[in-house]
């Protein structure tokens, strides 16, 4: 369990007070590391600081203060308190990431086969949360929400497009508020953080503060300076994914014969053709593949299957069983 802040807007000396509460109340949610990234007017690329420990501990870092200057330049600060699951407590697994044009932060832990069809057979990251922000600067939205599959509370920034994006599932908690004027808004991983750190810097919540609803994509606008935030396009996942077609993997990869994906090919295959098992349908067997994540029903009972010389090919897949038997 990992906490999420973060402000978007014509940010004061109040909003960024508010902002530095809510790192330090979201502590409670993760120790292991801090992390924030802040984005100035004009500027496309963030100030990054992250190292392990809690938020006081980067207060020493020069850079501290590059971020929290007294200026009126910043438009956005995506913060991170993580409690490590998948990948050791270092400062390259802090949050947020940065891959070319996408910087942002995740709570929640993804299954492993999630993990690997983010990733892509050529890459490997110390968390599952960086294979999520590489995948959307590699290949989108719509393929990324495609792969997930596990726990996600996700928050990041698109560089090129100047829009803030916030999403989640049923297993992960995301609130949002804004200012009375309406020139900030700000979220967190508990609706608690935000009443507390705006009451206590003199802020007003205006009407009230929001659930994200889950498995909907939350796309806000960074609006000028001084503007108002206007309300976000919320789009549900049905909605988004309607038109999408995952890509077709047509070659064969070393991928698909190595590692874990071959044990459990081995053992199914052996386990059907021990001499009992014919043909039929009863032949599906549940195998994940790697070059997608997904679970996938490969026919085995199919005749263009045999197994021989110890490997069985077909439809882009290498299994591995007993010599000389066809199923």
């Amino acid at each position: 369990m990992c906490g999420q802040v973060g402000v978007i807007g014509t940010i004061d000396n109040k909003g960024r007070d508010a902002l530095w509460n809510l790192l330090i109340f979201s502590q409670v949610r993760g120790m292991h590391s801090t992390g924030i990234a802040g984005f100035e007017r004009h500027k496309p690329d963030p100030i990054i600081l992250k190292d392990i420990g809690v938020p006081t501990d980067l207060c020493q870092y020069k850079k501290w203060d590059e971020l929290f200057g007294t200026n009126w330049s910043r438009t956005c600060y995506i913060g991170h308190n993580r409690s490590k699951t998948i990948g050791d407590a270092t400062k390259a697994n802090a949050h947020p990431f940065e891959h070319g044009k996408i910087v942002g932060a995740h709570n929640g832990t993804l299954l492993h086969r999630s993990k690997v069809a983010l990733e892509g057979p050529m890459k490997s990251f110390g968390t599952d949360s960086e294979s999520i922000f590489f995948n959307l600067d590699k290949n989108g939205v719509e393929d990324t929400i495609n792969k997930l599959d596990g726990a996600w509370s996700l928050v990041w920034i698109n560089k090129t497009e100047n829009k803030l994006y916030i999403t989640r599932n049923n297993q992960r908690d995301l609130y949002y508020c804004y200012a009375d004027d309406r020139k900030m808004m700000f979220w967190a991983s508990e609706h608690w953080f935000l009443r507390a750190a705006l009451l206590r810097n003199g802020f007003k919540i205006d009407d009230d503060i929001y659930v994200v609803k889950p498995d909907h994509l939350y796309e806000f606008k960074i609006p000028g300076f001084n503007d108002k935030i206007a309300a976000p396009k919320i789009t549900s996942y049905e909605e988004l994914l309607k038109d999408f077609k995952a890509p077709v993997v047509e070659e064969k990869s070393a991928a698909s014969s190595a590692g874990v994906f071959q044990r459990a090919a081995k053992a199914v295959v052996e386990n059907l053709t021990g001499g009992s098992h014919k043909h039929g349908p009863a032949c599906n067997t549940n195998l994940t593949n790697p070059l997608t994540g997904r679970i996938e029903y490969p026919e085995l009972y199919k005749s263009d299957f045999v197994v021989a010389d110890r490997t069985c090919s077909g439809q882009g897949y290498t299994y591995v069983g007993k010599a000389n038997t066809r199923m």
